[in-house]
């Protein structure tokens, strides 16, 4: 990743998003809409917000070719769902017009097998050329890479469950009655 890396703070890991702001801030003329709209989001990085990707594990990775197109160059979008970290909801994204991608999952040697992608660790998306974007997301099994024309992102609360929000109060707030 170019911005975001894990950082070393007093013996504790966080994640240093300061510098993948001011990007997105100075460029944010240059970002297709959708992609902008959900890179800068107050929720993107807020780790107690049940929309936050942190954490969030992964449900299914569609990859959708055009068929119905005449020409040889087929269009391709990829459709993932996730559970968010609070299993209070769906983030659906939508990569749009895919150009390129890969997808690395790593496989335990002791194990000999494949444990799934694991949580959503850390993301960014960053401007190509043409208007185009590549977005990163590192798993804590995988890694993946997706260049598109614009990603879309949308929240489907799960009915009955109880959101992040309800359950995250600071130590500050005062008893719920």
């Amino acid at each position: 990743m170019t911005f975001m890396h894990l950082a070393d703070f007093a013996g504790a890991k966080y994640i240093d998003e300061e510098a993948y702001a001011d990007y997105l801030h100075e460029n944010r003329s240059r970002f297709p809409p959708r992609a902008l709209a959900f890179a800068s989001a107050e929720w993107h990085y807020d780790y107690n917000h049940s929309r936050c990707p942190h954490d969030a594990s992964l449900l299914t990775l569609q990859v959708i070719e055009d068929k119905a197109a005449e020409s040889e160059f087929r269009k391709i979008d990829i459709r993932v769902r996730l559970l968010g970290a609070y299993h209070d909801g769906h983030i659906d994204l939508a990569y749009l017009n895919v150009q390129k991608f890969s997808v690395n999952v790593y496989a335990f040697k002791e194990l000999s097998c494949f444990r799934g992608f694991g949580d959503w660790l850390i993301d960014e998306i960053r401007l190509l050329e043409l208007g185009r974007v590549v977005h990163e997301v590192q798993w804590s099994n995988a890694k993946w890479q997706i260049e598109c024309d614009d990603i879309d992102c949308r929240w489907t609360p799960i009915p009955g469950a109880s959101r992040a929000e309800d359950h995250l109060g600071s130590i500050f707030d005062p008893p719920k009655q």
